[in-house]
């Protein structure tokens, strides 16, 4: 025999000694699968449009009933009477008024959303910003100056006052859902790159104006109505130049 057939012959020892040759396992990349970046950020201004317009119309149904006043239901909320709310307080009292689901990370969420003095909790000129018709002034005026107090201090509100009230915290609480999981799907995304949507949608300019707001909502499938374009300047605009600034674009999309 000669020592090439040696060889072969001791290779093949080897490898049946060693078994059989298992494949090792390919690799596969996890490729993001969900809609792209435009799409999720228009969906996310409908929902802003869609949910703050509904609870404008509540804003103003709860500030046309006779017995509502703002500060005794802020105060009937505030448990500890120590003149701010938090999402313990807010929890507690919706759960005594019958709301479903709600946690104090819920609450958490809606009093962030109205947070201007950034302390986690909400104090009586935030409260108003949440409950207080913010789309009709004259409204708005009379409920919290014009209006004589229809009982006794710390009387409770009645039922209709509450039902409206936790309807409103309700609405908040699904706003900040859809929110959470449009900022959630973008983050996910690898092609979600802020300041490159921002440049896009400013078309190059420092801030969104309106019609480039419309230009690129209306090229992803929706169609703002007058109302719609006026509910998501109330939510996004915080300066009220009715234009969108790096800033107030990156709370919608990122939060804060």
């Amino acid at each position: 025999m000669s020592n090439t057939e040696n060889k072969e012959t001791k290779t093949e020892v080897k490898a049946e000694a060693n078994g059989p040759e298992i494949a090792e396992p390919k690799q596969t990349e996890n490729k993001y699968t969900g809609p792209p970046v435009a799409r999720v950020i228009t969906s996310l201004f409908r929902s802003i449009a869609i949910e703050e317009g509904d609870i404008e119309k509540l804003r103003q149904e709860l500030a046309q009933i006779r017995e509502f006043e703002p500060r005794a239901l802020f105060e009937e909320i505030d448990g500890d009477r120590n003149g701010s709310i938090s999402a313990q307080e807010i929890q507690a009292w919706l759960t005594a008024n019958f709301a479903q689901n709600t946690t104090a990370d819920v609450c958490q969420e809606i009093i962030a959303e109205f947070d201007s003095s950034q302390d986690k909790r909400m104090d009586y000129s935030e409260f108003c910003n949440l409950i207080m018709p913010a789309a009709n002034q004259n409204l708005r005026d009379y409920c919290l100056y014009g209006r004589r107090p229809s009982g006794p201090p710390g009387m409770s509100q009645p039922a209709s006052v509450c039902a409206l009230a936790v309807r409103i915290f309700e609405s908040e609480t699904r706003l900040a859902a859809k929110k959470r999981d449009a900022r959630a799907q973008l983050s996910q995304n690898p092609e979600f790159d802020l300041a490159r949507v921002f440049h896009d949608v400013s078309r190059g300019r420092y801030d969104i104006q309106v019609y480039d707001l419309v230009d690129f909502l209306e090229s992803n499938g929706f169609f703002p109505r007058t109302e719609d374009l006026e509910a998501i300047l109330r939510r996004c605009d915080h300066d009220a130049d009715r234009a969108l600034s790096l800033e107030e674009f990156t709370e919608v999309c990122e939060g804060l």
